[in-house]
């Protein structure tokens, strides 16, 4: 009877044991969960703090920025302003011209104007719509005869002109003269009629030279008679001297021929070099010369009229083309 109250004692004190057991660990595991949940909470305060804080440093910066730049807009302001005023005083001088030029040219002539502006810009676009390759090579042509009128360069320009008229092969020829003259110097009418009057002036045609040949032969057969009595008169005359030689002009030009080069000079003073050279190339006279002057003369005048036909037939072709070109258009119309 005595073990049975001990061991149900015993089992109650276990269980209260366990019971409080389990109550302090419920209250250790509340604490804990409490502790973590106030730290979380402090923490997540602090880094909305933190970063509240981040962003108000941040704002103060950029008041510190705007308040810096505020300080340096006076001095922008005034110069705005100056450069406003200033604009406004040039609009002001421009509105007074105006002004003054319409009421030089009154109303109805500045809408003349304005009209006559209007129908030069439609003809620049119908120029723009109606061009051709006939019509930039005609220009392109023209350039080149003014550059070698003014002794400028026309390489660039040949090239381009070969190019042009690529599609029309009756111009090769023409064309391909010209460009072979892009490297040479294309003298102008005047210089060329200047240089063969001075050229003409000094033509030896050794006229005198068969005469001076019998001469020769004479002198030598009279030689010894003409010293004998050079000698007689010489010891009977004193104080005279008859060593001196008397020095007869050479007659390099003889009528004919002064006559022909008198003719010629009218060819080249109407500039007409290729009758001229017709006559030198067929003259006797002019082919016994050995004139370097002259010889180069006339490669020049060569080169010139080579130059000058290539050039006229390309400018000519070109206008045919453009007359045809305009005459289907208007017969078109």
């Amino acid at each position: 009877m005595s073990d049975k109250p001990i061991k149900s004692e015993n089992k109650k004190v276990n269980k209260n044991y366990i019971k409080w057991v389990t109550i302090g660990f419920t209250v250790v595991v509340l604490e804990a969960i409490a502790i973590g949940g106030a730290y979380f909470i402090i923490e997540s305060k602090n880094k909305s703090q933190q970063s509240a804080l981040t962003d108000v440093i941040n704002k103060i910066t950029q008041q510190n920025t705007y308040i810096s730049e505020l300080q340096n807009l006076p001095p922008v302001i005034s110069a705005n302003a100056q450069r406003i005023a200033e604009t406004a005083d040039n609009l002001k001088s421009v509105t007074e011209n105006f002004n003054e030029l319409k009421n030089e040219v009154g109303n109805n002539k500045l809408g003349i104007l304005m009209q006559q502006f209007g129908l030069l810009a439609q003809k620049l676009e119908a120029l723009e719509e109606t061009k051709n390759s006939e019509s930039l090579a005609l220009s392109v042509a023209l350039l080149i005869k003014e550059n070698a009128l003014y002794h400028r360069s026309f390489a660039d320009e040949s090239e381009i002109l070969m190019h042009l008229t690529k599609e029309q092969p009756f111009l090769t020829s023409a064309v391909q003269t010209i460009s072979d003259m892009k490297t040479y110097y294309i003298p102008d009418d005047l210089q060329l009629a200047a240089r063969f009057n001075e050229i003409a002036k000094n033509l030896d045609f050794e006229n005198d030279k068969t005469a001076a040949t019998t001469q020769n032969d004479n002198q030598t057969d009279a030689e010894s008679t003409m010293a004998k009595s050079i000698a007689l008169i010489k010891d009977t005359v004193a104080g005279l001297n008859f060593d001196k030689v008397v020095v007869v002009k050479k007659n390099i030009q003889n009528d004919e021929q002064i006559s022909l080069i008198r003719k010629l000079s009218n060819l080249v003073e109407r500039h007409d070099f290729r009758n001229a050279l017709e006559i030198i190339q067929s003259s006797p006279d002019f082919q016994k010369l050995n004139s370097v002057e002259l010889n180069t003369w006339i490669i020049d005048v060569e080169r010139k009229i080579s130059f000058d036909e290539a050039l006229s037939l390309i400018i000519s072709s070109e206008l045919n083309a453009l007359r045809q070109t305009f005459s289907e258009a208007t017969d078109a119309q």
